[in-house]
């Protein structure tokens, strides 16, 4: 098993055992947006999504969403 394929693995775990937690949601998004697949990082937007609703002020959850709107505008500037 890869090193990824373990995170992945305990984050989703820790979802089992808390639907709510914030830090799994966030360590398995970022896990499936690094994959660079379109439908992984949709997933993984979402999850970011449902963190956000779960906490919208948690700075880790906001950075991250920030981070892919900021590129995403980025490039859908540089397409056009």
């Amino acid at each position: 098993m890869s090193l990824c394929s373990v995170c992945s693995a305990a984050f989703e775990r820790a979802l089992q055992l808390d639907p709510q937690c914030v830090g799994a949601l966030v360590g398995l998004a970022i896990s499936r947006i690094n994959r660079q697949e379109v439908d992984n990082i949709r997933a993984g937007v979402n999850m970011l999504s449902k963190a956000y609703s779960i906490d919208s002020t948690n700075p880790v959850v906001l950075n991250h969403l920030a981070n892919h709107f900021f590129f995403k505008k980025v490039n859908i500037l540089f397409v056009k």
